[in-house]
């Protein structure tokens, strides 16, 4: 793989969820986090070759930041592709980023879309937060805000606080569903509680009546290789 290339996928750590450490790594997006520890490398390895798509992904983990064994971004690579292959959610969410901003293979929203569909539709709120924003955007599937203030309100539902906060932004401005400010308030104060943001602002800014900037109602944001591949026209 071209050196370049790797070097560009590593930029997505921040996207993973990962923290690293000396020795061991956290990744923080299970309910409690999960603590990836070096001493464990070779139990994660033996798993992962009997087919453990959770296994794969902390080896992946492991080598991506060299806990437990030396740094390698591309096995790194590999075993997001096969833990995604098994159907990890996690993994499967990665490679939505990785499309969505064309880091290591051609951007497109259109894979994204199907990648975020993907891991949403396997539970991921991340997942269902991503993929209502690209239908609230129409990025790679077709602009449709009723779709997005469900996916939105799923997320929020499983206390995702940035579905939290969107959900109450389209009560809020009516979009995809009816106005309702005292709703809209509810929402915010379900994400406030987790201090996502400006939630607290916007709660008491809809409260008092004033108007307010939103300012995270839209936000912005290629793979035969691996196991990773195009979902051929799987898209809506």
């Amino acid at each position: 793989m071209n050196k370049a290339v790797i070097m560009a996928i590593a930029l997505i750590c921040g996207t993973m969820a990962v923290v690293a450490q000396n020795t061991d790594t956290i990744i923080a997006e299970k309910p409690s986090a999960v603590v990836i520890r070096a001493q464990d490398f070779a139990d994660y390895h033996n798993a992962a070759l009997m087919g453990d798509g959770e296994a794969m992904r902390r080896l992946a983990v492991c080598y991506q930041t060299g806990t437990g064994v030396g740094q390698d971004l591309e096995e790194a690579i590999i075993w997001y592709g096969k833990s995604a292959r098994t159907g990890n959610v996690e993994a499967e969410f990665d490679i939505g980023t990785l499309y969505r901003d064309g880091i290591g293979f051609p951007q497109s929203d259109e894979e994204a879309a199907y990648w975020f569909r993907k891991a949403a539709r396997n539970g991921s709120t991340k997942g269902m937060v991503e993929i209502g924003r690209q239908f609230l955007e129409g990025k790679g599937v077709q602009q449709d805000d009723i779709i997005a203030a469900e996916y939105f309100w799923r997320a929020g539902s499983r206390g995702n606080a940035e579905g939290q906060y969107r959900y109450a932004c389209m009560l809020r401005d009516g979009k995809g569903v009816t106005r309702n400010k005292e709703k809209a308030v509810e929402w915010f104060m379900k994400a406030a509680a987790q201090n996502y943001k400006d939630a607290a602002y916007q709660a008491e800014t809809v409260k008092s009546g004033k108007s307010a900037v939103n300012k995270k109602s839209s936000g912005s944001r290629s793979g035969k290789k691996h196991g990773i591949k195009p979902s051929s026209g799987q898209r809506k």
